[in-house]
């Protein structure tokens, strides 16, 4: 009797493997699919790319770009911030203009005149190779920035339609822009000299419309600084003057 008790408490093995089938059944329709992660590839912004420049800015050359509308006070600009910053390096754009009767220049006949308010009128490619060329000569001194050399990383590029540039806008990692209304650009347009001059017309025909076209080439650029041309020149120059410093002090 005792052999027939211990028999009958034995498991049938058959019948509990076809339980743990149907069990493993059950649970692989109860549960879930496995969820597949999603994968989100985040479009680069124009604020990535400050960053960017702002960090090339930290650890190495500061190139600030003060461009804006013609006769908006950029040189004047440039060479105040030039006077508080021993050692710093300064590259206009008015320097590249080419000479008639260059055939890059396009002509206006109804004026004879060329049209030296759009890009095509510079040299951009002699610009760019100058930036470059300051670029790799700077060195980093081991012995840590003098006073006489305490802004030598500095380069200012000064000029009247940089930005629409994209070799040269990426080099520059702060960028300003000066803004004059029509009538104050008109007066101080005749009150500069130039070679050739003016033709009578040519403001209204072919500066102010080239310039409002700069405008809306760079409008989606959304670390252009901009600045009031009206405003105090002493107010405005401490204003990028700190920026500068900042920077400065930064990548020290």
């Amino acid at each position: 009797m005792a052999d027939a008790n211990i028999n009958n408490r034995e498991p049938n093995l058959e019948n509990v493997q076809n339980q743990l089938h149907e069990t493993t059944l059950s649970n692989a329709e109860t549960e879930p699919p496995p969820v597949e992660e999603e994968v989100v590839e985040r479009e680069i912004t124009q604020t990535d790319h400050l960053n960017k420049r702002l960090l090339s800015a930290f650890l190495d050359r500061i190139n600030v770009g003060i461009s804006g509308i013609t006769n908006s006070g950029k040189t004047s600009l440039t060479n105040k911030l030039r006077a508080h910053l021993p050692g710093c390096s300064t590259i206009c754009q008015d320097s590249y203009f080419l000479e008639p009767p260059d055939p890059r220049l396009t002509p206006i006949p109804e004026l004879d005149h060329y049209n030296f308010d759009e890009l095509n009128a510079l040299d951009m490619d002699a610009m760019i190779a100058d930036v470059q060329t300051w670029k790799d000569a700077q060195t980093s001194d081991l012995l840590g920035p003098t006073p006489s050399d305490l802004y030598n990383n500095v380069l200012i590029l000064d000029g009247f339609r940089m930005y629409a540039l994209r070799d040269l806008e990426q080099m520059i990692n702060k960028k300003y822009f000066i803004r004059v209304s029509f009538d104050a650009c008109k007066v101080r347009r005749r009150t500069r000299h130039y070679t050739p001059p003016d033709k009578p017309g040519y403001f209204e025909k072919i500066v102010w419309p080239e310039s409002i076209n700069h405008q809306r080439e760079i409008q989606d650029q959304d670390d252009i600084e901009y600045l009031d041309g009206t405003a105090n020149q002493e107010e405005l120059c401490q204003r990028v003057l700190c920026d500068i410093q900042r920077l400065c002090r930064l990548s020290s």
